[in-house]
């Protein structure tokens, strides 16, 4: 039979915690960010801008310190997301009037 150590004797509580509140607050970004998208609000807009151009960043780091063709492609990919997402901003999410 395996024995498994609780995480807080292990000592990686503390970074199982700090990943569980990150997630927590990603998700909840998330949902903020959908019920907008949903409701076609200009501010959701620009959150999901702003989400997608985040990773550009770490791509960037990724690639610096160890290019691969995977994420130099999804590199591009994020780019262009950006641009035609700014590009669009307007058409994409201007409130529709009844």
């Amino acid at each position: 039979m395996v024995k498994f150590k609780s995480l807080a004797l292990a000592g990686s509580f503390p970074k199982f915690s700090a990943v569980a509140l990150g997630t927590l607050i990603y998700s909840l970004f998330s949902l903020v960010e959908g019920v907008g998208l949903m409701f076609r609000i200009s501010w959701a807009g620009w959150l999901a801008i702003g989400e997608s151009a985040f990773f550009i960043p770490i791509e960037v780091y990724e690639l610096v310190h160890k290019f691969t063709q995977p994420v130099f492609f999804i590199l591009i990919a994020n780019i262009f997301i950006v641009w035609y997402l700014f590009q669009n901003r307007e058409r994409l999410w201007h409130q529709r009037q009844k």
